[in-house]
C-alpha cells in the first residue's frame, strides 16, 4: 500500500471528523447501561441504522443481543469485537458533565461510553467506511460484531458463539496499544454467609451492602449497625487516628448507625488505581465485637481475606511474574460487590487471573476458604486468560501499522490486564485505542477520550484493515 492511499485514509477521516463526534454523541445519549436491556437494545438498533445509512450490510441477531455490520467477500473473515452496554454511573456527584450527554472541551468527549466500548464502535465503523469510499481493493470480509452485555455476563457472545460462524482473527479495539496477545482471564466469584447466632457482642449488624457491577470496584460501602452511637464514634475516632487513609463517617437516624466508607471506583482490572471501600469498611468493623450474624461473618471474611488486591489472604496469590518466559503479571483479586439478601449476606470477588491459573485449581482453593470461612462458594463467570502468538501474519500487519502511524510510538506485544471479547473467539487480540500516554479511564467517573487520539487511532485501524483485506494469502 503507497503513501498516497494513507494519506487518503487519513483525510477521509479528517473530513468526517464531525460526523465522528455527532454519531458518538447519538449513541451515548442512550443509557445502555448493560442492566436496562431495553435501552441496550435501542442503542443498537440506532446503530444499525447509522450503519445501513452509510451503505454497510448491517443486522441484528438472538433478538437483538449482537449486531453484525459486515463488507467485502472472501474464504476468510477479519472480526472486530466491539459492546454497545456500559456499566452504571453510581457516583454521579463526581461528575463534572451529565454522563450521559457527551461534553466536548477542548479537544476531549466527555461521557459514559466515549471510550469503553462506544467511540470504539464509531471509530471502527468509518475505519470500514474509509476503505469502501476510497473503492480500496478487498479480497476478504471483514465483520464489525457488536455485543450488548460485555459488561456483565456474556449471555450475548456466548450464544453467538454456539449459533453463528466465528471470524477466522481479529482484534477488538477495547484495551490499550499496542498489542495485547496476552490477556488476564476473568472470574467472578460469591461467597455466601447464612444466618447464625453463636456469639453476641456490643454492636449488631443489620445490613451491609456496596457495589452493582462486578466489574467496576464501587464509590461507597454502607453498614447499618445497631448499639451505642458514642462508643461507636470513639472507636471509630482512634481508628482513622492510626488509619489515617481511611474516610469513614457515622450517621444515625433514629436507633440505627449508618456507618459509610467512601473510597475511590474505578475498573477492577486496575485495583491499585482505586481505593476500595469494602475493604476499607470491613477492616474498620472488624474491630468492633458483633452479635454473630451472615452479615458480621461476611465483615470478617473481607476483613480478614480480602485485605490484599494480589489475593495473598485468600490463597491465590502468584509468586512469578512470567509464565514460560513471558511476563503475565500476577493474579488480581477484590471484592466488589456486597449483597445484603434478607438474613444472607453475599461478598462477590472479581478476580483477573494469570495465563497458566485453571478453573479447577481456583474452584480447589476457593473450595478451602469457603470451609475456613463457613459460606458457601460458587464460581459465577470464568473465562480463561489468552496467548496469541506474535508470529501470526495479521499481528505482523497490525504491528507493523501501529510503528509506521503512531506518531513515534514503537509496538511491542504486550499484556492486557481488563477482559475484552478477545477472549470470545480464536486468534483475537486487545488493540487500543488507549496510547502509552493516555490514562486508562474505564468505569470512571468522567470518562474521557482525546478526539485527536480516537483520529489516529482510527487511521491505524483503517490502514491495517485495508491491509489485510488487500492481502490474497491466509493471514493466520
Amino acid at each position: 500500500m503507497n503513501n498516497i492511499v494513507i494519506e487518503n485514509i487519513k483525510k477521509y477521516l479528517e473530513e468526517n471528523k464531525a460526523n465522528i463526534v455527532a454519531d458518538i454523541k447519538d449513541l451515548v445519549k442512550v443509557p445502555s447501561v448493560s442492566e436496562d436491556l431495553p435501552k441496550v437494545k435501542e442503542c443498537l438498533r440506532l446503530l444499525i441504522s447509522k450503519a445501513e445509512k452509510m451503505g454497510f450490510n448491517a443486522h441484528s441477531v438472538l433478538d437483538d443481543s449482537i449486531g453484525i455490520i459486515e463488507m467485502g467477500e472472501g474464504t476468510e473473515t477479519i472480526g472486530v469485537l466491539t459492546h454497545i452496554d456500559v456499566v452504571p454511573v453510581d457516583d454521579p456527584e463526581k461528575w463534572n458533565t451529565e454522563p450521559f450527554d457527551v461534553v466536548e472541551k477542548d479537544g476531549v468527549l466527555f461521557g459514559r461510553g466515549v471510550l469503553d466500548d462506544k467511540g470504539c464502535i464509531v471509530s471502527s465503523l468509518y475505519a470500514m467506511q474509509a476503505l469502501k469510499e476510497l473503492n480500496l481493493p478487498i479480497n476478504k470480509k471483514i465483520q464489525l460484531i457488536v455485543g450488548t452485555q460485555e459488561e456483565v455476563e456474556w449471555t450475548d457472545m456466548n450464544q453467538y458463539i454456539k449459533e453463528f460462524k466465528l471470524p477466522d482473527y481479529g482484534f477488538t479495539p477495547d484495551g490499550q496499544f499496542p498489542i495485547c496477545n496476552k490477556e488476564k482471564g476473568y472470574a467472578d466469584i460469591a461467597f455466601k454467609f447464612t444466618s447464625s447466632n453463636n456469639q453476641d457482642g456490643e454492636f449488631e449488624v443489620i445490613n451491609f451492602s456496596s457495589g452493582n457491577a462486578t466489574n467496576s470496584v464501587p464509590a461507597v460501602a454502607v453498614a447499618k449497625l445497631k448499639g451505642d452511637v458514642e462508643k461507636l464514634q470513639t472507636m471509630l475516632d482512634a481508628y482513622l487516628k492510626e488509619n489515617t487513609d481511611s474516610k469513614i463517617t457515622i450517621n444515625k437516624n433514629e436507633d440505627i448507625l449508618i456507618v459509610t466508607a467512601e473510597g475511590v471506583s474505578g475498573h477492577s482490572a486496575f485495583p491499585h488505581l482505586s481505593v476500595n471501600p469494602i475493604v476499607m469498611l470491613g477492616k474498620f468493623l472488624n474491630t468492633l465485637t458483633f452479635k454473630e450474624n451472615a452479615k458480621s461473618n461476611a465483615i470478617k471474611f473481607v476483613a480478614e481475606n480480602c485485605y490484599d488486591y494480589f489475593g495473598k489472604g485468600l490463597g491465590v496469590y502468584s509468586e512469578s511474574e512470567y509464565f514460560e518466559g513471558e511476563y503475565m503479571h500476577r493474579n488480581v483479586i477484590s471484592p466488589t460487590v456486597v449483597k445484603d439478601e434478607d438474613s444472607d449476606c453475599t461478598v462477590i470477588l472479581n478476580m483477573r487471573p494469570v495465563y497458566g491459573t485453571t478453573l479447577e485449581g481456583l474452584e480447589e482453593t476457593f473450595a478451602k476458604v469457603s470451609a475456613e470461612s463457613k459460606s458457601k462458594y460458587e464460581i459465577l463467570d470464568f473465562l480463561a486468560p489468552i496467548f496469541v502468538s506474535k508470529e501470526k501474519p495479521f499481528l505482523q500487519i497490525m504491528a507493523d501499522t501501529y510503528d509506521e502511524l503512531s506518531d513515534g510510538l514503537k509496538n511491542d506485544f504486550t499484556l492486557g490486564h481488563g477482559t475484552s471479547y478477545a477472549k470470545a473467539m480464536p486468534n483475537t487480540v486487545a488493540w487500543g485505542p488507549v496510547f502509552y500516554d493516555e490514562d486508562e479511564c474505564c468505569h470512571v467517573a468522567n470518562e474521557y477520550i482525546s478526539l485527536e487520539k480516537l483520529l489516529r487511532a482510527t487511521h491505524i485501524y483503517s490502514v491495517a484493515l485495508a491491509r489485510m483485506v488487500e492481502s490474497k494469502d491466509s493471514l493466520i
